[in-house]
């Protein structure tokens, strides 16, 4: 069936550009056998003659494995080599971009030819399941200066129909000559939304096909098919004329009440949720950028860290404490933004940051300089947990009894600090000593990288769901489980009410759940109507109201008598952090790096 689409004809361009590339789509290295078979799938790519790059779309590593075997034999290719993850490497791994990008470079490339520019863009987020473009992408096109004069060939690693903020390139591109879009999409799919050609990257696996040899030469394309050996299957030849995607108007702001008093634009995605200290608002973002804004939305002073930040801070007393994915901890003075001091660890800081005033004997070789007791606990990729003063940042205990990497946001509560670990197992030690007070493993017997939500407590009884959509009750004091629930279809978004009474849980499948804390039944069922949503976003209680964001952009409300509604947008992109200022003030942050201060009208 033909795969190329057209209905825009421009004219001929004056001079004949030639291009000869492969692409190897989806290829899975993750086991031996794929190993065995990527050092035969190079050799084969070796064997061909006029290449001008190759292309792994979609490739499927390991990132928690040290891939040197599959690093040595990428370097081993004779032809330019560029890389294109998977959603499968991405998805809830928080070190997932910076792994992949220590490993095997950037996430988006480009090769400029006399008269044609070929563009590789990434699709794939850490945050959502479904394909998006991050606002790096989106900056790294602008910086193209694209006009009309530009032809242009797109590499994607998602079906283009898929991608839920496709608009936002075709903007982008707006005037530009597009001679094709190259993507993994079904071989009976045609891309006809923005009257652009498509060719379908994608292999027959039952047919044992591994690469396509893509020709693009005077607007034809010659596309041959091949087996991990070099075998020919397929051959085919498309005439193509260019496509011009459309100018979209789409406005996607929201705000029919006007409850927007300001936003800001950190400039860089950001998955590092924003937190409150004495007045001041702190927002990071993923290039490492600390932000201190006062409660009308003015810079108070930046801070430039050493690394990139997925972590989300911590502050208490004068002290502002911030983590980096690369391994360091680093304070600044929450008042000022002035650097105070830093330490490094030999493994990715995977949790988000917690503070809390330590009340334990201090044995500090240096002694403090003031009465704060102000410490910070730190969580790390390979299991362990330290506990630092935040004034001299020198190491009170550390916990080393893991097996796996520490994520989520530690609870610290009534002395204990409870946090979750990726061997699947929940943790409660001791806030003052470290030493163990009790663990429960809550994954199954086969069940591995097991995702959980930030805890969330009433004080008597500690509450976690999962990413396998279960959801538990532990008594806080013994250890003791109290229930699990397994049918809510819940994503990692959990909150317990203000009144200790009620979970707050969101679904997978287009439900609110408020449940009761004491038996994890329903109390109520919301059906939301907004679709199926496996995004990330805090559960916050304002009054009488609960508010929380869906991978829409969307600021949704349920009042008290269970009725939602979507209030406010400032973004398409998801929010995932909403965070109280006042009793009717909330901080909203979406995924692309705006910070927004929105008035509740009550």
């Amino acid at each position: 069936m033909k795969i190329l689409f057209f209905t825009a004809i421009l004219g001929t361009c004056l001079f004949a550009q030639s291009i000869n590339f492969i692409v190897v789509d989806e290829f899975d290295v993750t086991g031996k056998p794929g190993k065995d078979k990527f050092v035969e799938l190079v050799n084969t790519l070796n064997q061909q003659n006029g290449i001008e790059f190759v292309l792994f779309n979609g490739l499927r590593v390991d990132l928690n494995e040290a891939n040197d075997l599959v690093k040595r034999t990428i370097k081993n290719i004779e032809h330019p080599v560029y890389i294109l993850p998977a959603q499968s490497n991405f998805w809830q791994h928080r070190s997932a971009r910076e792994d992949f990008m220590n490993d095997y470079n950037d996430l988006f490339f480009r090769r400029n030819y006399d008269t044609l520019k070929v563009l590789g863009l990434n699709t794939t987020v850490s945050w959502s399941d479904k394909p998006f473009f991050e606002r790096e992408v989106l900056t790294f096109i602008k910086d193209q200066k694209l006009d009309w004069l530009a032809s242009l060939i797109l590499i994607l690693n998602s079906d283009p129909t898929t991608v839920k903020n496709f608009d936002a390139i075709s903007n982008l591109f707006a005037g530009s000559k597009i001679k094709f879009i190259a993507a993994p999409v079904g071989t009976r799919r045609e891309f006809t939304k923005e009257n652009v050609p498509i060719l379908s990257t994608s292999v027959n696996s039952r047919a044992n096909e591994v690469f396509k040899i893509i020709e693009y030469k005077n607007d034809s394309l010659f596309v041959s098919t091949s087996d991990i050996s070099g075998k020919t299957s397929t051959q085919k030849f498309y005439s193509i004329v260019d496509g011009i995607f459309p100018t979209e108007k789409q406005s996607y702001k929201f705000d029919p009440d006007n409850i927007l008093r300001w936003s800001y634009d950190l400039g860089y995605s950001t998955t590092s949720k924003v937190i409150t200290h004495e007045n001041r608002i702190y927002a990071a973002d993923i290039s490492g950028q600390v932000v201190c804004l006062d409660t009308l939305g003015k810079k108070r002073w930046d801070y430039f860290s050493f690394g990139y930040i997925y972590s989300k801070p911590t502050a208490r007393d004068e002290y502002l404490a911030i983590a980096t994915i690369q391994g360091d901890l680093e304070t600044v003075n929450a008042r000022t933004g002035k650097p105070l001091q830093s330490i490094g660890f030999d493994s990715p800081i995977t949790s988000d940051l917690v503070s809390f005033d330590y009340s334990g004997n201090y044995n500090l070789m240096i002694p403090k300089q003031s009465r704060s007791k102000a410490t910070v606990i730190v969580g790390t990729q390979s299991g362990r947990v330290y506990c630092y003063d935040m004034e001299t940042m020198q190491e009170l205990w550390k916990f080393t009894n893991t097996q796996g990497a520490i994520t989520g946001e530690p609870l610290i509560v009534k002395g204990q600090i409870l946090f979750y670990s990726l061997d699947g197992t929940l943790y409660c030690i001791n806030a003052n000593t470290g030493l163990l007070t009790w663990k429960s493993k809550i994954t199954g017997r086969n069940e591995s990288d097991i995702y959980a939500s930030s805890l969330t407590t009433n004080q008597s009884d500690v509450f976690i769901s999962l990413s396998n959509g279960k959801l538990f009750s532990y008594d806080l004091l013994l250890g003791k489980k109290n229930w699990e629930m397994d049918k809510y279809n819940l994503n990692t978004t959990l909150h317990a009410s203000n009144d200790g009474r009620l979970v707050y849980a969101k679904s997978t499948n287009d439900r609110f759940h408020i449940l009761s804390a004491k038996l994890g039944t329903w109390v109520r069922e919301i059906i939301t109507k907004f679709g199926g949503d496996k995004s990330h976003t805090d559960i916050v209680e304002l009054g009488k109201n609960i508010y929380y964001g869906n991978e829409e952009g969307y600021l949704i409300e349920i009042d008290e008598n269970y009725k939602y509604n979507r209030i406010f947008r400032s973004d398409f992109s998801p929010i995932f952090s909403i965070t109280p200022l006042s009793k009717n003030r909330l901080v909203v942050a979406n995924h692309n790096g705006t910070i927004s201060l929105i008035r509740i009208k009550n």
